[in-house]
C-alpha cells in the first residue's frame, strides 16, 4: 500500500516538474531543439523555433537535423560531439532552411541535458538575421570609404602634378592641350644633359 502510494507523489511530483519545464520550454525568446545525439532527430522543439522556421511544433519533432542543416553537418556534427565529451557551452554561427527553403541566419548555443536518464543536447537558436544586415551594410560603407579615399588619393596627385606645371612655367603664357604637352615634355628632359631642339612657327617665340 506504502508502495503505491509513493508511486503515486512521485508521478505527481514527475508530472508537475515536467510541466513547469514545458511552461519556461515555451516561455523563452529563442527557439530550442532537444536533439537525441545517436540518432541525430529533433525530440522536441518549443513554438519559436517552430515559427522560426515556418513549421508546426508536430512537424519538426522527429525531424532529422540534416534536413535543417543540409550544408554544415559536417560542422554541426564537430559541436555536437564535444558537447557529449564534456564541454560546457559552446556558440558557433549555422544557417537553418526553413520549410519554406529560405535560409535564415542564427546563432546557436550547445548543452547537454539529462532526461529520464538520458543525455540529450540542448540546442537554443537566436535569429541573427538583423545583425548580419547590419555587418553587410557597415562592410558596404567602409568599402565605400575606401573607394573615396583611393580616388582623392589619385585626384591629389593629378593636382598636384597641374599645380607644379603652372609653377615651373609660370613666366609662359597660354594654355592650351599642346603647350601643355610641350611644357610637360621639357620638364622631363630638363635635370638631362641633352640637347633639346624646339620647333615652331616664325613669330611665336
Amino acid at each position: 500500500m506504502q508502495s503505491l502510494k509513493s508511486k503515486f507523489y512521485n508521478g505527481l511530483f514527475f508530472r508537475e516538474r515536467d510541466k513547469r519545464f514545458k511552461d519556461i520550454f515555451n516561455a523563452v525568446n529563442d527557439g530550442i531543439f532537444i536533439v537525441e545525439p545517436s540518432k541525430g532527430q529533433i525530440k522536441e522543439t518549443n513554438h519559436v523555433a517552430a515559427q522560426m522556421l515556418g513549421y508546426e511544433q508536430s512537424e519538426i519533432e522527429g525531424m532529422s537535423i540534416s534536413k535543417i542543416h543540409p550544408d554544415e553537418m559536417d560542422q554541426l556534427k564537430i559541436r555536437l560531439k564535444e558537447v557529449m565529451q564534456g564541454r560546457p557551452v559552446i556558440t558557433d554561427e549555422f544557417s537553418c532552411v526553413r520549410k519554406d527553403s529560405k535560409k535564415v541566419p542564427v546563432e546557436i548555443s550547445f548543452s547537454s541535458l539529462m532526461l529520464d536518464g538520458n543525455t540529450y543536447i540542448m540546442a537554443m537558436l537566436r535569429d541573427i538575421s538583423e545583425r548580419k544586415e547590419a555587418e553587410k551594410a557597415l562592410q558596404e560603407a567602409l568599402d565605400e570609404v575606401k573607394f573615396l579615399k583611393n580616388r582623392l588619393q589619385a585626384e591629389n596627385v593629378y593636382l598636384r602634378g597641374e599645380i607644379k606645371l603652372e609653377h615651373n612655367f609660370n613666366e609662359i603664357t597660354g594654355n592650351s592641350p599642346a603647350l601643355k604637352e610641350a611644357l610637360t615634355k621639357a620638364e622631363q628632359v630638363a635635370p638631362t644633359t641633352a640637347r633639346v631642339f624646339i620647333l615652331g612657327e616664325t613669330g611665336v617665340g
